[in-house]
């Protein structure tokens, strides 16, 4: 049975490798968007495919196999996520405060009207 110290480092481990992943994804999409935000014009981003004149669908073409590969290698990365955080112990940081807190007695109460 495991302790609550273990269960908690691999509850931080977990969140810890979800985070990253997140980032990574976060990361390559954000890249595509940049992209087709400045370069789509080359290939009718947004456009009919039945509107593309030759040109732009060998730059649709070529953006695909850009994109496909900008995916691929990022998700690379996040399978190698769990042998990258299993040389790692990783544990939350938590914060205690201890109030203090002083008995009343009856007589310190103040009688309301």
């Amino acid at each position: 049975m495991k302790d609550k110290d273990q269960v908690r480092k691999e509850v931080s481990k977990e969140r810890v490798r979800r985070e990253i992943k997140k980032s990574i994804e976060t990361t390559m999409i954000g890249a595509l968007s940049s992209a087709e935000k400045f370069f789509g014009f080359l290939w009718g981003y947004e456009s009919d495919e039945s509107r593309l004149t030759e040109e732009q669908l060998e730059y649709k073409q070529l953006y695909e196999s850009f994109r496909s590969e900008v995916l691929d290698k990022g998700n690379v990365q996040i399978r190698s996520l769990p042998n990258i955080l299993d040389t790692y112990e990783i544990q939350k940081k938590t914060y205690t405060f201890k109030m203090p807190i002083k008995p009343i007695h009856p007589s310190q109460i103040e009688q309301e009207d």
